[in-house]
């Protein structure tokens, strides 16, 4: 959709649009999005700098869409700082109240994308993130069935952490499944007081 001062181009078939919310204009964006919770940097033992957190997407569509790709960007310089492919969403992909990804949203679905992104040094963190989306829409119209949205922005939220110790003394401990990926653990959203509440 165009502005009413700024008339449509046409597209041929299979042409990508790129819509964004807050350009100012009436964009047509088939999956909306949030971000449940700032992101809160924090280091790794991998001496590395992590941000985990999730995208809450809805399709508000009466047809399937797909995310064909997904790209985390410091929204101050729109640079990607974490890219996914469709593969790779579609492993994050989980549908509310569901343990199991799935590779699209059903018509109406929200799903949570779980997305975890490092960086080598604290300073390299944004300040603000915004997620582009490369999505394939069925309900849209023909032309513009693939299109890009900028959805989902959220500032970093810079509060110290607290360093968590191992509980016990002596060797041979391991602390697994406790982080960023580990399926089991970081994706347990519980609907809890009428929110979503996650590990």
């Amino acid at each position: 959709m165009a502005s009413d001062d700024e008339p449509a181009g046409d597209l041929s078939e299979g042409e990508s649009v790129t819509t964004s919310p807050n350009n100012g204009a009436q964009d047509f964006t088939p999956l909306i999005a949030e971000v449940l919770y700032a992101p809160i940097p924090f280091p790794g033992s991998d001496g590395r700098t992590h941000l985990v957190y999730e995208l809450k997407t809805t399709n508000f569509t009466s047809g399937r869409v797909t995310i064909e790709g997904l790209e985390i960007v410091d929204a101050d310089t729109g640079e990607a700082v974490h890219v996914l492919d469709a593969e790779e969403v579609a492993g994050r992909l989980q549908p509310a109240g569901s343990r199991e990804s799935v590779d699209s949203l059903e018509p109406a679905m929200t799903a949570l994308v779980f997305l975890h992104v490092t960086v080598d040094e604290p300073s390299d963190v944004p300040d603000r993130l915004t997620h582009r989306l490369s999505v394939r829409a069925e309900a849209a119209p023909p032309d513009q069935q693939r299109l890009t949205e900028t959805i989902g922005e959220t500032k970093v939220d810079r509060r110290d952490v607290i360093t968590v110790g191992p509980p016990l003394r002596g060797s041979n401990y391991v602390a697994a499944d406790s982080c960023c990926d580990a399926v089991r653990h970081t994706q347990a959203a519980l609907p809890i007081n009428g929110q979503i509440w996650l590990a």
